[in-house]
């Protein structure tokens, strides 16, 4: 009987943790919604891009964006802009 309380334990803790991340997820989703600007290293995890591309996107106006001393953001009126501007409709 103890070993059946201990696995009934063990479940509720999972379940638990598995909780405790999804309430972290969704925080986190909430306050990405409300953010202004993203930072350099952001967009380029957004993107999954190197230092050298979001460079050359800025460099060649690709992607607008705001400096500040050598700090760069992207509003996300900047990146939905740039994803408008490289959008393709499909063909069919």
């Amino acid at each position: 009987m103890d070993k059946s309380i201990e696995e009934i334990f063990k479940e509720m803790i999972r379940q638990l943790s598995s909780l405790r991340k999804e309430v972290k997820d969704i925080r986190k989703s909430i306050a990405d919604e409300r953010k202004p600007c993203y930072t350099n290293q952001e967009v380029m995890e957004l993107f999954g891009i190197s230092t050298q591309t979001i460079k050359k996107w800025r460099d060649t106006g690709a992607i607008g964006y705001t400096q500040i001393g050598g700090v760069y953001l992207y509003s996300k009126d900047d990146i939905l802009m740039f994803l408008k501007d490289n959008h393709f409709d499909s063909f069919c």
